[in-house]
């Protein structure tokens, strides 16, 4: 058991580093970390405005790593962030036109290259299903009900989902 869990850990650390490299590089390309791309791509498929709670919640950071990454995209004009008249701390975000078609430009780039951001292709169909089965029943066991339902649920508007 202990070198199972220990193959578990590296594994993931292993294909984590590969997936990370790979968004750096898109990122590079239109100048957008990881970290941003993922949050633009929050706010269009729940629909904006969404509150900086909401989008920490959902992209697994702790609200002061959400709102920095945050000030990081409002600084670049990707995203606007509005106040709560009412609620002095609800911050409300959503995507500007150039944020979305930043974001359009990186669906682009996905739907293109089939390889991205790992190449699955030795992989059959078969085995991509039992990968998904037991990788949704670990999320589920470590993160919150919202997490997973929206990872099932997500869509671009315009993304090719076959």
């Amino acid at each position: 058991m202990i070198q199972t869990r220990q193959d578990f850990l590296l594994l993931t650390r292993a294909l984590y580093h590969s997936i990370e490299k790979n968004w750096e590089e898109l990122g590079r390309k239109y100048g957008i970390t990881p970290a941003q791309q993922h949050i633009l791509f929050i706010v269009e498929t729940i629909g904006d405005p969404m509150t900086v709670s909401q989008i920490s919640e959902i992209g697994c950071w702790h609200v002061s790593s959400t709102s920095r990454i945050l000030r990081q995209l409002e600084k670049s004009k990707l995203i606007e962030v509005t106040y709560d008249r009412t609620k002095s701390k609800n911050k409300y975000v959503r995507l500007t036109l150039t944020g979305k078609k930043v974001l359009s430009s990186l669906v682009r780039y996905v739907n293109e290259n089939e390889d991205f951001p790992l190449d699955i292709s030795k992989i059959d169909s078969e085995e991509l299903a039992i990968f998904l089965k037991v990788s949704f029943q670990l999320l589920k066991q470590n993160e919150k009900e919202q997490v997973v339902n929206w990872i099932h649920s997500a869509k671009v508007t315009g993304g090719q989902y076959d």
